[in-house]
């Protein structure tokens, strides 16, 4: 008997199924595909024996059932109702769908590129260059499809180690607006720089120091040039004098950290550190001379506080009187042996020279008068010993009796005009 009588003579579909047979026969004896699918019959026999896949769908099968059972499941189920079914994006593609319409119902870079979209497709569809970086797609097949410019990349997220590892040239990097210092962090070395005709400004910029840029075969003027500070470039081994030849100024050079004695050594005069401030006292400690530093009018005082002696600067120029003005002391002065005239001529007093040791006879040699070494504290027979006459004592200030005491006769005393009264009271 065949399916179609035994079903009309009462039998069940799941009967009928357990003695063997076919499910083609089955739907031919007119049972529906509910029926058939509720005594067992799977998704790929029910649609092999002709049910549609609507008919397929209308039971309750999924769209990867139907795809199982070699079925388009695009005939039964609506492109959204695939998304929610988390049907492969390779298989919409494969049955007909464009990358505008798989996008549309939220499929993203990721999973168009898994289903064999390429990126200039994508790049159709308007996905923007940073969604097309988050799903994988790589800084190489976005300029392989020319629709893309390295701004367009750097905008999109691609850092310089990505583009890097894709091929492209610091110069690529460069004109696509990348900063020195995102060239740098990306892993450009600095000889991947120079090759590619960057300046020394440039790295600079990128904060490599100065000892890689030079490392590289930068020169000291391009090292200048692009901005590195004196600092910098003692720290590479440049000297004050290649410094100094090359431009940098004296203020410059102190302030970078050359000591007063590394610039006296390259050459700087004693006129350049003075205008840099550096005072007398350190100007001598380099090995500057008296007569250098009296050329550029640093002052007795200076000179003085500096430790030169009063002989030293007298030695080289500077006048007694200069030397006094500037604090040396008469001691200094009669050390150094200069006359008492000479001291005199620069206004210390006979009293003065008297207290530092100097001589009734030098005082009298260096030009001061009678009266006044008569009013210093030399006794009158030192004053008579140096040449002094009575005249010259008694008119000087002294007195009769003084005289008489200094070792004058009463015969010299009435010689000078001394009345004869006041002799007879000595």
């Amino acid at each position: 008997m065949v399916a179609k009588e035994l079903r009309q003579g009462g039998f069940s579909a799941q009967e009928l199924k357990d003695v063997g047979i076919a499910p083609t026969e089955l739907k031919s004896a007119g049972y529906t595909c509910n029926e058939m699918k509720a005594v067992g019959f799977n998704c790929l026999e029910l649609g092999s024996a002709g049910f549609s896949a609507l008919a397929l769908k209308a039971s309750g099968f999924l769209p990867n059932d139907l795809k199982a059972a070699g079925l388009k499941a695009s005939t039964a189920f609506s492109l959204e109702e695939l998304w929610e079914a988390d049907f492969p994006c390779k298989d919409l593609k494969e049955e007909g769908y464009t990358a505008k319409e798989l996008k549309a119902v939220g499929y993203d870079v990721s999973r168009l590129r898994a289903a064999g979209i390429n990126a200039k497709e994508l790049k159709l569809v308007r996905f923007t260059t940073a969604e097309l970086r988050d799903g994988g797609c790589t800084a190489k097949e976005l300029k392989q499809t020319g629709a893309f410019q390295v701004p367009d990349l750097r905008e999109g997220g691609y850092t310089v180690a990505e583009l890097k590892a894709d091929g492209f040239s610091p110069t690529d990097m460069k004109s696509g607006g990348y900063t020195m210092v995102e060239i740098r962090k990306g892993g450009l070395a600095a000889s991947e720089l120079r090759a590619a005709g960057f300046t020394a400004t440039e790295l600079r910029l990128g904060t490599f120091p100065a000892k890689e840029v030079k490392a590289v075969g930068y020169i000291l003027s391009e090292l200048k040039n692009g901005g590195f500070s004196v600092a910098d470039l003692k720290t590479v081994d440049y000297s004050a004098a290649e410094l100094k030849g090359t431009g940098f100024t004296m203020i410059e050079l102190k302030n970078g950290g050359f000591t007063p004695l590394e610039l006296k050594e390259a050459g700087s005069t004693v006129q350049e550190m003075r205008e840099c401030g550096y005072k007398t006292r350190m100007l001598r400690s380099v090995g500057f001379t008296p007569e250098e530093l009296k050329d550029v009018g640093c002052p007795v005082k200076e000179m003085r506080l500096a430790g030169f002696s009063v002989s030293e600067l007298y030695d080289v120029g500077y006048s007694a009187h200069d030397l006094k003005l500037g604090g040396f002391s008469i001691r200094e002065f009669k050390d150094m042996g200069l006359s008492v005239q000479i001291m005199k001529g620069v206004g210390f007093q006979a009293s003065e020279l008297e207290d530092v040791g100097f001589t009734a006879l030098e005082l009298k040699d260096g030009g001061f008068s009678c009266s006044e070494l008569v009013a210093l504290s030399f006794l009158p027979e030192e004053l008579k010993l140096i040449g002094y006459t009575a005249k010259e004592l008694h008119g000087g200030g002294l007195t009769a009796k003084e005289l008489k005491e200094g070792g004058f006769t009463l015969d010299d005393l009435k010689a000078i005009g001394i009345p004869a009264y006041k002799l007879r009271t000595l």
